[in-house]
């Protein structure tokens, strides 16, 4: 008897040690981040796979086919969506979830203006005319509430990531190589179908 309460008592104590060692460790389903770094770095390659999603199809409505535009958008919500949910599940570390929740309304964004607002694009795109000077008036407005509106989400992220960087000590840089599309360079895609 003294033998398995020993031998219970030593398992709690096991378990207690091993989740007291884990405690800064943050999870996304089955993917464990175990520094600050892969935590940023896991937020950060969430964000550049939309990026790099969404750079490509706006080069397709200049060279591309309504076929290859239909695909790649579709790819792109399955992207987006996909990159929500796993942000969403995503714990905090460190019981700091400022940075998630950053990266959350940021990505949370880009699902809701793809599954709307470039569906309006795209939709005008693979009407396979040129579209009318209203169509492309609200294009443009689209895409220039959809940059203000992101270049705030994207500015309190960086400021999260800086802060959480500082915090854990480690330099953060924002250079990517991968920026979202111009506003001015989709227009002028526009303009000239």
């Amino acid at each position: 008897m003294e033998k398995q309460i020993g031998a219970v008592i030593s398992t709690l104590i096991f378990t207690f040690v091993i989740v007291s060692c884990n405690e800064n460790n943050a999870t996304c389903g089955k993917v464990i981040l175990s520094t600050p770094i892969a935590y940023n770095d896991f937020i950060v390659d969430r964000q550049n796979e939309i990026i790099q999603k969404m750079v490509k199809l706006n080069k397709l409505y200049a060279e591309g086919t309504n076929k290859e535009i239909s695909w790649h958008y579709k790819e792109l919500i399955a992207c987006t969506d996909s990159n929500l949910n796993k942000i969403k599940i995503l714990t905090p570390y460190e019981n700091d979830s400022t940075l998630k929740l950053k990266a959350l309304n940021l990505i949370a964004y880009y699902s809701k203006i793809f599954h709307n607002e470039y569906k309006e694009v795209v939709d005008i795109f693979l009407e396979g005319y040129s579209p009318s000077d209203a169509e492309m008036d609200r294009i443009y407005n689209i895409i220039q509430d959809v940059k203000k509106n992101e270049t705030e989400l994207n500015t309190q992220l960086t400021q999260a990531q800086l802060a959480f960087a500082k915090k854990h000590g480690f330099e953060f840089s924002n250079d990517t190589g991968l920026n979202p599309p111009d506003v001015n360079e989709l227009k002028e895609t526009t303009e000239s179908q």
